[in-house]
């Protein structure tokens, strides 16, 4: 996926107010966090698709569940 225009990104279809830091733009509701490359990341999570934002609990449960987990790609391994 290829960064949005700023046009874009103010009309997405989730509602986030994006402000841009740095190299990333940040919601300033959620703290969703677009990253040059297309990745959304939200709640330690990532995904392409954008999450919701607001009080749209199931949607972001439901984004939660489906986004990878970063830790879970790890290749640290776990010591027992």
């Amino acid at each position: 996926m290829m960064s949005r225009t700023a046009r874009e990104r103010m009309n997405n279809k989730h509602g986030h107010d994006y402000q841009r830091d740095g190299s990333i733009y940040i919601c300033r509701y959620c703290g969703t966090a677009e990253h040059r490359n297309g990745n959304f990341w939200w709640a330690g999570r990532f995904s392409e698709c954008e999450p919701p934002c607001g009080d749209d609990v199931a949607g972001q449960d439901a984004w939660f569940d489906a986004a990878e987990n970063p830790a879970r790609n790890s290749t640290t391994q776990e010591v027992k």
